[in-house]
């Protein structure tokens, strides 16, 4: 699953309380934190604003994150091939 600050989704107009509540659990052995699920959001991949590099995802939001987290099922799955470059880049296949 995609996991963003709720903060992220706010400040684009979203109000995430309108969505489904819903929990999941922490990250690693953190508590359950509370998510609001928003289907369908257009992700913008890179820079260029074509059709190609834009995918439509389900993005959870929640106030106990504070950076995005993308998911295997929910971002990574799009992509032919996924490369991580030296911890410092991440490359993506169309």
């Amino acid at each position: 699953m995609n996991l963003f600050p709720a903060h992220m989704g706010e400040s684009i107009g979203i109000d995430i309380t309108k969505y489904p509540q819903s929990g999941t659990r922490g990250i690693g052995n953190a508590p359950p934190i509370v998510t609001y699920k928003v289907p369908n959001i257009d992700l913008l991949i890179g820079y260029k604003a074509a059709p190609d590099y834009l995918i439509k995802a389900d993005v959870f939001f929640t106030p106990n994150q504070q950076i995005p987290l993308l998911g295997r099922e929910g971002f990574f799955k799009f992509f032919k091939m996924v490369s991580f470059i030296n911890n410092e880049h991440i490359e993506l296949h169309f």
